[in-house]
């Protein structure tokens, strides 16, 4: 191929960017992004399985993090989608991180990823509020639901999640409470969690990762989970995402597309370099 129509077939190809989100969370988290991309970019915000308008899992077979990641393969294949630039969040930067091991991620932006806690008591306290959740918030939902619509308290159900609580709107709130309520993965994936450990090392990632960490994380605040993602992952460049909580999107979307957008430049970059 020679070097003009290596640089045709580059400038025309279609980027396809994939968004997972968090665990407990919906796809509607992504909303403050998706109008922010260029606009020859296919962007999928995909719900993730066993979460709100996920694809099903059968909770009496195995579920783990690898069991989830064969999930988002296969329906991205029925999709048509063989490879995408994978960004993430929480449990779904964890998920981000294993397609790049799979070989499906062509670059990987990760915010605050799950997978990396030091220690059983980091691990524990995350395990319990996630149950606890998951328990309480059907329970809870019918009275909490209503308040959604005024601003205040939109900060206060979401205030260990993001500084800017009052920021999403009343629909996508009450779709967020819907979503911890339909949520029957969680239990089972954090057992597997306890089983298995940790994330493995991820050591020869060959696409860009760039990983993200809010610099007001307080439920994986950096302070503790950090530094063993700099070690599961020790090719990854490490960014930190200031003014942001652990779930950013209504903080930070500017600067979230801008950190996504310069992961895609560097795989176009390496991309470029081997025609």
């Amino acid at each position: 191929m020679n070097e003009i129509a290596a640089s045709q077939v580059v400038n025309t190809k279609i980027e396809t960017i994939l968004l997972l989100h968090g665990a407990t969370s919906a796809h509607d988290i992504w909303t403050p992004l998706l109008g922010l991309f260029p606009a020859n970019y296919r962007v999928i915000p995909l719900a993730l399985p066993g979460h709100l308008d996920g694809e099903p899992v059968d909770l009496n077979s195995s579920i783990s993090i690898d069991s989830l990641s064969d999930k988002i393969i296969f329906d991205m294949h029925r999709q048509g989608i063989e490879s995408a630039h994978v960004v993430g969040n929480s449990l779904g930067g964890w998920l981000a991180l294993e397609l790049a091991r799979r070989g499906i991620a062509e670059s990987v932006t990760a915010f605050s990823p799950a997978g990396s806690w030091p220690n059983k008591s980091a691990f524990q306290r995350i395990a319990r509020a996630m149950v606890l959740a998951c328990r309480l918030f059907p329970i809870l939902r019918p009275l909490v639901a209503p308040l959604m619509k005024f601003a205040p308290a939109r900060r206060c159900l979401f205030a260990t999640q993001m500084m800017y609580g009052e920021r999403v709107t009343a629909a996508v709130a009450r779709r967020l409470l819907l979503g911890v309520c339909r949520c029957p993965v969680i239990p089972p994936l954090i057992a597997s969690f306890a089983e298995k450990g940790a994330m493995q090392p991820l050591l020869n990632a060959e696409v860009p990762i760039n990983i993200v960490w809010s610099a007001n994380d307080a439920i994986l605040p950096a302070e503790v989970f950090l530094q063993k993602m700099r070690e599961t992952v020790p090719t990854a460049q490490f960014l930190t995402l200031a003014n942001a909580g652990h779930v950013p999107m209504y903080d930070q979307p500017d600067a979230m597309v801008e950190y996504i957008n310069n992961s895609i430049g560097q795989a176009k970059t390496g991309r470029d370099s081997r025609l």
